[in-house]
């Protein structure tokens, strides 16, 4: 998949997913971005804690796997990034808008991979 600038990836990704009929897969993916939230989970208050980046920052590499929770597509992604410092940045990728360019790798797997609720953890689990 190669997304363009202004595209939105986790959305665009689950929509390929759901529009394939996708019901499992693992993915990587390199590029540019102008805007990025990326997150850390803290276990203490079973949350994700979001930042938010404005800049262009080049995704280093972004690795993530396709699963469903109910009858709902899962894109689960996480990702490095860089800036002109050339510092990594990374976490848990909620949303990401393309600046110039994005190139995924999609790798489908048999099966379906389905998700559930773990209370101990407040994660969205492998079933």
């Amino acid at each position: 998949m190669r997304f363009d600038r202004g595209e939105e990836l986790i959305s665009g990704i689950a929509s390929y997913i759901e529009k394939e009929h996708f019901g499992a897969g693992s993915f990587t993916a390199i590029g540019a971005t102008d805007e990025v939230t990326v997150s850390y989970y803290n276990m203490q208050k079973k949350a994700y804690e979001d930042t938010r980046f404005e800049q262009n920052l080049e995704i280093v590499n972004l690795t993530g796997n396709i699963s469903y929770l109910d009858n709902t597509p899962i894109v689960h992604a996480h990702g490095s990034f860089a800036g002109p410092n050339l510092k990594v940045i990374g976490g848990h990728i909620k949303s990401l808008r393309v600046s110039a360019t994005c190139e995924v790798a999609f790798f489908p797997l048999k099966g379906l991979i389905k998700r559930r609720r773990d209370e101990e953890t407040g994660l969205n689990l492998m079933a």
